[in-house]
């Protein structure tokens, strides 16, 4: 038969909402600075645990880098389509279109 399940309920620490709730961002939270800092560090000789806490970057992502399986200051993912000004362009003439009742569906737009 098994063990019987608890019926213990389990309340949000903060008793928020899932609604409500907004996970805090861990993207991203280093500057480009401090990575290159760790990573000469590192090849000072500091070891890798060392040299993130000091400079507080993820140790992964600093073994990533000094190992070269990711290339540093390259980001991820795939090209942007258009460049910054078309973008720009872009949405002021959706935004205009919008503005004069003309609002642009997402597949007109792509």
């Amino acid at each position: 038969m098994g063990r019987p399940k608890s019926t213990k309920k389990v309340k949000n620490k903060e008793n928020k909402s899932p609604e409500s709730y907004n996970r805090p961002a861990k993207l991203r939270s280093w500057s480009n600075e401090s990575m290159l800092k760790a990573m000469i560090a590192v090849k000072n000789g500091m070891g890798v645990n060392r040299a993130a806490l000091e400079h507080d970057v993820p140790r992964t992502t600093l073994k990533d880098r000094i190992s070269g399986r990711v290339i540093h200051g390259t980001n991820s993912g795939p090209k942007p389509y258009l460049t910054r000004v078309e973008e720009e362009e872009l949405v002021r003439f959706l935004l205009q279109c919008a503005r004069q009742g003309y609002g642009k569906t997402r597949g007109e737009v792509l």
